[in-house]
């Protein structure tokens, strides 16, 4: 095989490498099988690039590119080699004879499709990733060969793909539509990015079903943009996702976008890194510009708890949240909790609604409705003995310090307002001086 930057690694791992185009010979010595498409007529991606140079072998249309790579299905009874086309045998010399810029693959995903419900990756050693490995197909497919790189894998069909491997050191999970289902604990690498949506007018929303195993991200992002869609997570009973770094409700440097997400069932969400942020809901890129909405639901979720250096709801600029806490239990630690600090932006409204369980919040300052900002915090009922009970109190010590409904921060007019209702709810809050002068 010819200067490609699909390679046989020493452990004979297939390696997708870089984004420009390449060779690739199937009969080339030491690889095992490559099959991408049981089906006519349908296209199958792997990785790669697009200048579409194309050769028929042995009654199959191949082509291949570099990132992400694409395979066109085969076409039976039909052969090319230089030019002509030979009809109803096989050629041998086609086989045994790799032209130059031969296999250039172009299609819809790695081991999946354009949408449809055939193409495989069939394979017995690793996969290396360094660009993308996607999949896109309509019915349910299982995956099980470990993948390493320093790219990742998209689950970018409709259906819903099954990832079983393990040992998985990939850089990045993207959950574009569809469903991704875990099939064993922590399938995905466990200091991994993962996304979950795409952003654009024509955004799709992703789903990551944690119904029966547990997993453990290095980040969690969810990407959609607009108000129609919203990408869900399931955890099961007795299951946990735990976020190691920073968890972001939004996409930065955006304005008039909308991003949606509902995290529910019978398990746990833990956001766990002191040196990052809690952010539901991303500022806009400009305060005179139209404002961002996010909105994450956790009211269908049993239990939540996030240590992190800030807990931000609705920080910065034109970034209207809703945030909805768990329905059991609760625990937030942080150097700041920051809910609606436009700090000296315009502001939009943003509400944090309690759970019906223990809520607990542990830190040393609390920012609500700072500069311009407008916060609304309660529980769902204000209803004499209704369920739910809220604690705050100090996270180094045993006060917090308090700055609410303050325009200190401000440089122009400012109507800052903050509504705390928990009526029919044991609220205890230990209290400490709060210095309007200096909110973060």
């Amino acid at each position: 095989m010819a200067e490609s930057h699909l390679l046989n690694t020493a452990t004979g791992a297939l390696a997708l490498v870089g984004d420009s185009s390449e060779n690739f010979d199937p009969g080339t010595a030491g690889f095992t099988t490559l099959s991408l498409g049981a089906a006519r007529g349908h296209h199958r991606q792997l990785h790669g690039h697009d200048h579409p140079r194309e050769r028929h072998v042995s009654g199959r249309r191949r082509r291949w590119h570099a990132a992400p790579v694409q395979y066109q299905c085969p076409h039976r009874g039909q052969h090319r080699r230089r030019g002509q086309r030979r009809r109803g045998h096989r050629d041998p010399r086609a086989e045994q004879r790799p032209e130059r810029d031969d296999h250039h693959c172009r299609g819809d995903a790695a081991g999946g499709g354009n949408g449809s419900t055939t193409g495989s990756l069939d394979s017995t050693s690793d996969i290396v990733a360094n660009g993308t490995l996607a999949f896109n197909r309509s019915d349910t497919v299982t995956f099980s060969l470990p993948v390493s790189g320093t790219g990742g894998i998209t689950q970018a069909g409709t259906g819903i793909l099954i990832l079983n491997g393990g040992s998985n050191t990939y850089a990045t999970t993207a959950i574009n539509r569809g469903t991704l289902r875990l099939g064993a604990n922590n399938t995905l690498p466990t200091t991994g990015a993962l996304t979950i949506g795409t952003s654009g007018a024509a955004g799709t929303a992703g789903t990551f079903d944690m119904s029966t195993f547990s997993q453990t991200v290095g980040s969690l992002s969810f990407r959609t943009t607009i108000s129609a869609v919203t990408n869900t997570i399931t955890i099961g009973t007795g299951q946990t996702l735990t976020v190691n770094g920073a968890f972001n409700v939004g996409v930065a440097g955006q304005s008039g976008i909308t991003t949606k997400a509902i995290i529910s069932g019978a398990g746990t969400l833990n956001v766990n890194n002191t040196a990052t942020n809690f952010e539901a809901g991303i500022q806009n890129a400009d305060q005179n510009t139209t404002q961002n909405v996010a909105s994450l639901d956790m009211s269908g979720l049993a239990n939540f708890s996030a240590n992190v250096n800030e807990f931000r709801v609705g920080y910065g600029s034109q970034i209207g949240t809703t945030l909805k806490l768990a329905s059991t239990s609760n625990t937030i630690t942080a150097n700041v909790v920051q809910i609606s600090n436009t700090i000296n932006n315009n502001a939009q409204a943003c509400f944090v609604t309690f759970g019906n369980g223990t809520n607990v919040i542990a830190t040393d300052t609390m920012n609500i409705a700072v500069s311009k900002g407008v916060a609304t915090m309660n529980f769902a009922s204000q209803a004499a003995g209704s369920p739910g009970t809220l604690v705050i109190g100090g996270k180094s010590g045993t006060k917090t310090n308090f700055i609410i409904a303050n325009s200190a921060a401000s440089s122009t007019g400012a109507t800052p307002t903050a509504t705390l209702d928990f009526r029919g709810h044991n609220t205890t809050i230990t209290a400490g001086s709060g210095d309007p002068e200096h909110a973060q």
